[in-house]
């Protein structure tokens, strides 16, 4: 039986293909370290995430959430405390929270199980201090944990996100929670384990707030992209799933046309091959490959790729925002990697600078947020797009715009 292609939702159980030895390493990580997750999207960071909600240990209790959309530290108490009383092991940890108040506790204590999350988290909002008053009942949510039998396993995703939405209604206030935080994960006697993902670079976000700091206890791990052999077995399971025949040529030119294995993407273009399979009866050979990648997989995938175009607007300044579109434009056309020096001159041109020690460390952060942010990659000096498809399809799409 072959692995299911999963390529609109977080791939579970058996459908998490190919990365056992990742997900052992992680839990021994976890074993003395809280850790920082990195990926792009869509790399299987969160079916990572749900290995280990699926598949705990003991003497470990894992609970999930995303704070992606979170704009402040009342907002992300708020989600934790949540999430944790819709948990049978850890909800009289949050309801011990009211003891002595007068029936919030007992309010509590009596909610249904398993009244919707949405539904909880407005209660909580509306009925509760806890955006007010967030960091007291961190601290103490934290410290009845520690009380526990178990240990809480904290599973917080697209922390990242949450962190520059924050940073830009309140900086300050930023400060307090990632303080607060980072004592709170090394507190004498806690027990509580936690584990942060992200698909844009923190560090970066926070060395500009001078706050990189808060976070240097965090063991940090990569995801990467699956290697050869494991995409191939990969393609090999799943086409065997939909009982199609791929040959090793056949299997290598769907790697090579990709140019570096994202789940993802493989999922994305062997569906599209199934289906013209599927339609037409003919065999998936290497040219059927080139055909599909050239014309299905641009569009199939392209909520993927934007993703990689709209964020820079998102998460740079104007300045940085045009310097790195004239830079990927570049980059796009190259079909070899491009030498620093080179960069450098087409990042002052889109802003009409002159060279510089500023523009330099100017340039050099950029870059290296580029290559932190998963967008390119640096060998001896050279730059070249992280992914061929997404080169491929910023060529098509914006590779001259910013010439």
């Amino acid at each position: 039986m072959g692995v299911n292609l999963v390529s609109g939702s977080v791939p579970r159980g058996n459908d998490y293909f190919g990365r056992e030895a990742f997900i052992e390493n992680l839990w021994q990580l976890l074993d003395k370290n809280n850790v920082l997750l990195v990926a792009p999207r869509r790399y299987g960071k969160t079916g990572a995430m749900y290995q280990l909600l699926d598949h705990p240990r003991s003497p470990y209790v894992p609970a999930y959430m995303n704070v992606e959309y979170l704009e402040s530290a009342g907002d992300f108490m708020i989600e934790l405390i949540a999430t944790l009383r819709r948990d049978r092991h850890m909800a009289r940890s949050v309801n011990a929270l009211w003891e002595g108040a007068k029936g919030m506790g007992h309010y509590l204590r009596n909610l249904a199980s398993d009244i919707e999350l949405g539904d909880l988290k407005v209660k909580l909002r509306e009925e509760t201090d806890i955006a007010k008053n967030w960091l007291d009942y961190g601290s103490r949510i934290l410290e009845l944990l520690a009380q526990e039998k178990f240990n809480a396993l904290l599973i917080i995703d697209e922390f990242p996100f949450m962190v520059h939405h924050i940073a830009k209604r309140d900086k300050a206030e930023l400060s307090r929670l990632l303080r607060w935080f980072r004592a709170a994960r090394n507190a004498p006697g806690t027990r509580t384990r936690f584990l942060l993902g992200g698909s844009i670079n923190l560090v970066s976000t926070l060395d500009e707030l001078h706050l990189v700091d808060t976070i240097n206890d965090l063991s940090s791990i990569p995801l990467l992209p699956f290697d050869a052999d494991t995409a191939h077995k990969f393609i090999e399971s799943a086409m065997e799933a939909r009982e199609i025949a791929v040959s090793p040529a056949t299997r290598r030119r769907i790697i090579d046309a990709i140019g570096s294995p994202v789940p993802y993407l493989l999922c994305v273009l062997m569906t599209a091959l199934s289906d013209r399979h599927r339609l037409t009866g003919k065999a998936i050979t290497p040219k059927m490959v080139e055909q599909v990648f050239s014309q299905e997989l641009m569009g199939r995938a392209a909520p993927y790729f934007c993703h990689y175009y709209t964020r820079l607007a998102e998460y740079y300044n104007d300045t940085e925002a045009r310097q790195a579109k004239a830079v990927l434009g570049h980059l796009s056309r190259a079909d070899r990697p491009i030498a620093r020096d080179n960069l450098y001159g087409i990042f002052l041109r889109a802003t009409s600078e002159k060279p510089s020690t500023a523009t330099t460390e100017r340039f050099q952060a950029l870059m290296l947020r580029l290559e932190n942010d998963f967008y390119v990659t640096a060998t001896d000096g050279h730059y070249h797009f992280s992914i061929l498809a997404v080169q491929l399809w910023w060529k098509n799409n914006y590779g001259f715009q910013h010439s």
